[in-house]
């Protein structure tokens, strides 16, 4: 019979090992065991932050915002304080989660907690970049870019250049957003060969992935924009970090982005599998606002080859999807397409608004 504080050891161990699927699969009853003990009761929300960390790895993030919700919630006064060096790394993940699956009241509230003066810089740091990336996902620029100027303060006082090095992705999106696409290309220019490189070490797992939301949106923008040459490149250069990430989330973009270029490129039935992979993965993964941009892209193809009534119903979806999560450019830019769409397919441009 297992010693219950022994159990937890070994999904520790586990867990540095990468066995993720080990601590899913044992990580409740562990959890189960040492509830029971009351001598080890205080390892339960660690327990918990393991498994939520494990789940976040197998890209479950439902599930993995529940567990790390508990294992945080119960952590304070406890001897699991020490086991996981007060949370601070797990609050981030959470963070990040929230912003990801499109919880976004929570994660603004979660936000402001972790930007706090009395945060770890860590902390601080990821928080200020999540306050920026949300405030020009809702159009607020000025805010935005107060931010991440704020970002690079702290990206500076850390002394890391790859800390620096994503902020100024950051900052690359934000100007991209706003449409300013040449200053967006300079930028992506300088910081995405900084990214972008193999390797499966934590740090340059998540520099991977700042420099694949970079690449991918970039192709995307741009080849709406007409620089089909631009895009191709980026979008042959996201291929690189998007594998090095091993992520389902950054290969439905890397799809997404396809789509987008290929379309642009005039390859619309090409394009279409590549759209329809990335708006059925991104919704399996529960990743709304990357779902609600993907969606608006497959009505696009649909207007692109013609088929009026299907790209009214996908762009009508999107525009629900897309308010509800607050993306004012996208809303905006549905509501034009719609006024135009009911006109050619002889509908009240109205009958799409949702009270």
């Amino acid at each position: 019979m297992l010693i219950a504080g022994r159990t937890y050891r070994d999904l520790r161990a586990a867990f540095g090992r990468g066995a993720y699927d080990q601590i899913v699969r044992d990580g409740p009853a562990v959890a189960a065991i040492l509830q029971a003990d009351a001598t080890q009761q205080e390892l339960v929300p660690a327990t918990a932050l393991l498994v939520g960390a494990a789940l976040a790895e197998q890209e479950l993030y439902t599930d993995a915002i529940a567990w790390l919700e508990y294992g945080l919630a119960r952590l304070p006064g406890t001897a699991s304080v020490a086991e996981v060096a007060g949370g601070h790394w797990h609050h981030r993940l959470l963070a990040d989660l929230y912003l990801l699956t499109g919880r976004w009241d929570s994660a603004s509230g979660y936000l402001d907690w972790l930007a706090r003066p009395e945060q770890p810089l860590d902390s601080r740091l990821a928080a200020t970049r999540g306050q920026a990336m949300l405030a020009a996902a809702r159009g607020r620029f000025d805010d935005a870019h107060l931010l991440v100027n704020a970002a690079a303060d702290l990206a500076r006082r850390a002394h890391s250049s790859a800390l620096a090095a994503m902020v100024e992705a950051d900052r690359a999106l934000i100007v991209a957003a706003q449409g300013r696409l040449l200053e967006a290309v300079r930028f992506t220019e300088e910081v995405a060969p900084r990214l972008a490189a193999p390797g499966r070490a934590p740090e340059q797992r998540w520099a991977n992935a700042v420099a694949a939301a970079l690449l991918t949106t970039m192709a995307r923008l741009l080849a709406t924009a007409g620089d089909l040459m631009t895009a191709t490149r980026y979008l042959i250069e996201a291929g690189v970090p998007v594998v090095a990430t091993g992520r389902s989330y950054w290969s439905a973009q890397l799809d997404l982005a396809r789509g987008v270029v290929w379309r642009e490129g005039g390859e619309a039935e090409r394009a279409e599998p590549a759209a329809i992979r990335a708006v059925q993965e991104l919704d399996r993964l529960g990743a709304r606002p990357a779902a609600a941009v993907a969606r608006l892209e497959e009505a696009r193809l649909a207007e692109a080859r013609g088929h009026l009534l299907s790209a009214r119903r996908l762009y009508e979806r999107a525009w629900r999807e897309c308010a509800a999560l607050g993306l004012s450019r996208e809303t905006s830019g549905i509501r034009a397409r719609l006024a135009t769409l009911g006109r050619e397919t002889d509908e009240s441009s109205e009958s799409w608004v949702v009270e």
